[in-house]
């Protein structure tokens, strides 16, 4: 049975009423075939995104999937947020926080994505916009998210779809936001993945006495439209291969779905291919002091000191 095949038997055996949901990046793509998934298993969802238009339709999407809305037994709601900025990011939280005081939050799904180029453009704030979309505005979520996320019964996982294993070591410490060294569609890449799993090993060590899982999951190829804001060269290669070799949204979502309800990733901080096998990184990754060097750049660089 291929992977995708069995997430999909696994999960059509769920039944997540009560169970509650946030997908950042949640109106298109990846983001947005979760919810819908995970709306088809009873949970509670709402989605973060910029387009209003397009999280209306999400949202009246969900509730025609969803066999607990009629009955009242699963809500859905859509909040608009530009995730570039960290300002945004820290007002849509507290926006959706008290919704989770009671319930807490099960499943917190990120998936919102800026793919780099080879140029680098700041935000209002000062910040690389393709790293502030695809790791900062990550990193600050889940902190601001932890409370509610410590409250969840039967306790909480945090799915961050990204590219593990990318990096093969942790010097991109030194310059994270490419001030001393050139900026180029490569590099960035490298950065991200390795941010992101030194961010599922930070937190994983940082909260490792409540039960809450973080795991980093790499897609593979698909089909999603991202590769819209690549370099050229990577945008004529993907127009050949793409069609061939790539899965579709609904089809991939499965495999997140599973990770995040399965036993079998009931143990914090792993790192996982598109098939949910295990990634080995180098050991440097697993080192706490690596971790909150990571840490501490990201409380500073978001203002949340």
């Amino acid at each position: 049975m291929a992977p995708i095949e069995k997430f999909y038997t696994a999960n059509s055996r769920l039944d997540l009423t009560g169970k509650t949901a946030l997908i950042v990046g949640g109106t298109q793509g990846i983001g947005k075939a979760v919810a819908l998934r995970m709306s088809a298993l009873g949970a509670s969802v709402t989605i973060v995104g910029r387009n209003e238009k397009l999280g209306a339709e999400v949202i009246n999407e969900l509730k025609v999937r969803s066999p607990g809305f009629a009955e009242d037994k699963a809500t859905f709601s859509f909040h608009k947020a530009d995730v570039s900025l960290m300002s945004e990011v820290k007002r849509f939280i507290t926006e959706i926080k008290p919704q989770y005081e009671k319930t807490g939050l099960n499943y917190l799904f990120l998936t919102a994505g800026y793919p780099p180029n080879d140029t680098s453009i700041k935000t209002a704030e000062g910040i690389d916009r393709q790293f502030a979309v695809q790791s900062l505005a990550r990193f600050v979520t889940i902190e601001l998210l932890v409370p509610v996320l410590k409250k969840a019964h039967g306790g909480a996982r945090v799915i961050d779809i990204m590219a593990p294993g990318g990096a093969k070591n942790v010097e991109f410490l030194e310059d994270i936001e490419f001030q001393k060294r050139p900026y180029s569609f490569v590099a960035a890449l490298a950065r991200d993945a390795g941010y992101h799993d030194l961010m599922c090993k930070a937190f994983t060590a940082r909260y490792a006495t409540f039960n809450i899982q973080f795991h980093h999951i790499f897609p593979g190829i698909v089909d999603t439209g991202a590769v819209k804001s690549m370099p050229w060269y990577v945008r004529i290669l993907a127009s050949i291969f793409i069609p061939f070799l790539s899965v579709k949204a609904e089809d991939y979502a499965e495999t997140p779905v599973y990770a995040a309800t399965s036993e079998e990733f009931a143990v914090s901080g792993k790192l996982l291919s598109e098939k949910l096998q295990e990634i080995k990184v180098a050991e440097a990754f697993n080192d706490p002091a690596h971790g909150d060097r990571l840490w501490t750049y990201s409380i500073q660089r978001a203002g949340l000191e």
